[in-house]
């Protein structure tokens, strides 16, 4: 073999290889990968993802919807199973079928699958955009942030996440349990959370929950012990304001300072420690 018939076979090996290549890049931008409901049916998303619901992310990376994902009922729109991911919804939402009714919510029908589902997975971060009509909106693990998220009318929580996790921006709204349940060292600040069947806003342990507006859920904040909330705004909530989940367990106070509370069943509840000044429906408390 000539040294130029050398050269035109390791061109020719090239292109096939390029070739080979551009389905799996035609999709990717500026190194971010993009997601819609046309590109779930395809499969093909990440090395794992087969075709239909739900899109399967295997690698760490970037990801971004560029159009509505509709899983049908029965299945999951996104499941996660690398650590350290982003997905931008970029003001697109994930649709189920789960409808809720009442305020708070009541009588919610099932989807049969998460909006998106991580509870393995370590450090998500989920941004701008709406899941809507699932069972859990967002089941993530540790270490999760979610910002600028609108959960609303998903038949169980809108956003259940793991230990050490930071939720902001967000609003959760009509679904059938807690609009966010967040696990321990986490942080729940500046979010809407209204009309929700359980808890507006419920926590576990050394948690700080600072500057929402929670109302009319059946409970306003539940924070296992110890925790903090400290300038929300919660109201007309059916039961208490503020409140501690299983007083009998855990150790430390529930400390609350700075609220606005008012026109709740019970504005704080018992054993909640007043530290600061809250405004209550009958004055400083």
């Amino acid at each position: 073999m000539t040294l130029r018939t050398s050269y035109r076979a390791a061109i020719r090996a090239a292109l096939v290889v390029a070739c080979a290549l551009l389905p799996a890049l035609a999709h990717a931008v500026d190194g971010v990968i993009e997601i819609n409901h046309a590109r779930a049916l395809a499969g093909g998303v990440t090395p794992s993802d087969t075709a239909g619901y739900p899109v399967t992310l295997d690698a760490s990376g970037s990801y971004r919807l560029t159009g509505s994902l509709r899983p049908p009922a029965g299945t999951s729109g996104i499941v996660i199973s690398a650590n350290y991911l982003t997905i931008d919804l970029n003001g697109f939402s994930i649709e189920g079928t789960a409808v809720c009714t009442g305020i708070p919510a009541a009588n919610c029908t099932e989807h049969g699958g998460n909006g998106i589902d991580g509870f393995t997975v370590t450090g998500t971060t989920v941004r701008n955009g709406v899941v809507r009509g699932m069972d859990l909106g967002l089941m993530l693990g540790d270490a999760t942030v979610i910002e600028g998220v609108a959960a609303v009318s998903n038949f169980a929580s809108g956003l259940n996440l793991g230990s050490y996790s930071r939720v902001e921006g967000a609003r959760l709204s009509g679904n059938g349990e807690s609009g966010v349940l967040a696990r321990s060292d986490s942080k729940v600040i500046r979010n809407e959370a209204h009309g929700n069947g359980g808890a507006g806003i419920a926590t576990g342990e050394r948690c700080i929950v600072s500057e929402n507006n929670v109302y009319r859920n059946a409970v306003g904040i539940l924070q296992f012990r110890p925790g903090m909330a400290e300038r929300n705004v919660v109201s007309s909530n059916g039961a208490e304001g503020i409140a501690i989940s299983y007083p009998a367990v855990g150790q430390g106070p529930v400390r609350a300072a700075g609220n606005m509370l008012m026109g709740n069943g019970t504005d704080l509840g018992a054993g909640v420690t007043s530290t600061g000044t809250n405004s209550c429906t009958s004055g400083p408390c």
